[in-house]
């Protein structure tokens, strides 16, 4: 009997997720629209539907047209009935921190630096002071938190719940999880940046898009790579699939911290770009968000060092995404990250060296598109990963 109620309490979970996923994809339906998508009885779609607007999760809002008859009523998400609290810690000098409510949008937006050799206390003092600030300015209590989506700078290892490969040293070996879970009683999820950007994309992204296979490949501090092929995310046994940033196809031969030389991150992050740029100059290497900004303006100007250093690393790009093209055959390429002001630059470099590599390049040429707004991208792939492992509880 147990179990026949617990197989009959998760069926209803199962379903109510249904709806309020359809709903959140579709402005609204009525409760036989909703049957007939979901394949659903209509006593079942009604019922939850009741609870939901009980609850105020769902809404009535303004009735189709008739040519006669009753009006059926129309039932749309309540966007701001649940939030998620999402972190980005992709940035090592600053925590940027995005509420998002039920439809993925952001409600609001802070940033807070982290102090030069700051420690993992240091970290979470601020973190939750940002927390309590954000939270208290939209008067958003600890029943409407569904959880708390984490952008990590790094791989989150599922055996033990730490953070692998970090391109902050603040976070390496930590047990991330499990701390925050401490920290806020709310269900935690981690996710690598690049696995969050290509769920956005591939969610928010251009109606053309959305469904297919892709690949997001994120430039910044590190190197990362997003993977959906089927509609799922490829992540490997352990979560520590897709990673790119050892390829050796580097030219430099600059050391990475994985004690190798050439790695396809120690040459196409932005400390890569940096170094390339300066080491042309004779100038001191200089890695700030300054630095970088300087880069651009130089690159936009008609700099030669700056465009040689475009013409390198666009060669190289090219590389490192025929293998990608090579290996998972995607129907779309998305490149963001700081990269989003210079892809004009890079693209004829890129696809250039693409033809050249990939196999059969005639029959299943890619196009490569540059994604705007990743910060911004990032935070709904924060909450989506949140929303999408809540199952609503009568």
């Amino acid at each position: 009997m147990d179990t026949l109620v617990q197989n009959t309490t998760e069926l209803r979970s199962y379903n109510t997720k249904k709806i309020i996923d359809y709903l959140k994809q579709n402005d609204s339906a009525t409760k036989k629209e909703l049957s007939n998508q979901l394949n659903l009885c209509f006593a079942t779609v009604s019922n939850i539907c009741n609870q939901l607007v009980t609850d105020g999760i769902l809404k009535y809002v303004s009735s189709q047209h008739s040519s006669g008859g009753r009006i059926p009523k129309m039932l749309s998400i309540n966007a701001s009935s649940r939030y998620t609290f999402c972190l980005n810690l992709t940035e090592k000098d600053r925590i940027h921190a995005a509420i998002v409510d039920l439809k993925n949008d952001i409600v609001a937006s802070e940033k807070e630096i982290l102090p030069r050799n700051a420690t993992f206390d240091d970290f979470m003092d601020i973190m939750g002071k940002l927390y309590k600030k954000m939270c208290t300015g939209l008067r958003i209590d600890g029943d409407k938190l569904l959880g708390v989506g984490v952008a990590a700078p790094g791989i989150m290892n599922r055996n033990n719940g730490c953070l692998v490969n970090s391109t902050n040293m603040l976070f390496e070996n930590v047990p991330l999880q499990q701390i925050l879970e401490d920290f806020f009683d709310l269900p935690i999820c981690i996710e690598n940046e690049s696995n969050l950007l290509v769920v956005a994309e591939s969610l928010f992204g251009p109606k053309e898009i959305l469904g297919k296979d892709m690949i997001y490949l994120f430039v910044g501090e590190g190197l990362g790579v997003g993977i959906i092929s089927n509609k799922n995310v490829l992540t490997g046994s352990r979560g520590l699939g897709g990673e790119i940033s050892h390829i050796p196809v580097g030219e430099r031969q600059f050391p990475c911290a994985c004690g190798h030389l050439g790695c396809a991150e120690s040459e196409l992050s932005l400390q890569g770009f940096l170094r390339k740029y300066q080491i042309n100059r004779d100038a001191a290497l200089c890695f700030t968000t300054a630095c970088w900004e300087e880069f651009v303006s130089a690159l936009c100007n008609g700099d030669f060092n700056a465009q040689s250093v475009i013409a390198e690393n666009g060669k190289i790009l090219g590389k490192l995404l025929s293998i990608l093209i090579n290996l998972f055959d995607p129907q779309v390429i998305y490149i963001g990250g700081i990269t989003e002001k210079i892809f004009d630059f890079l693209y004829p470099h890129v696809v250039e060296e693409v033809s050249k590599r990939v196999i059969l390049y005639n029959y299943h040429e890619v196009p490569i598109v540059n994604s705007m707004n990743y910060k911004e991208l990032i935070f709904k792939g924060s909450g989506e990963l949140i929303i999408n492992s809540w199952r609503p509880k009568f």
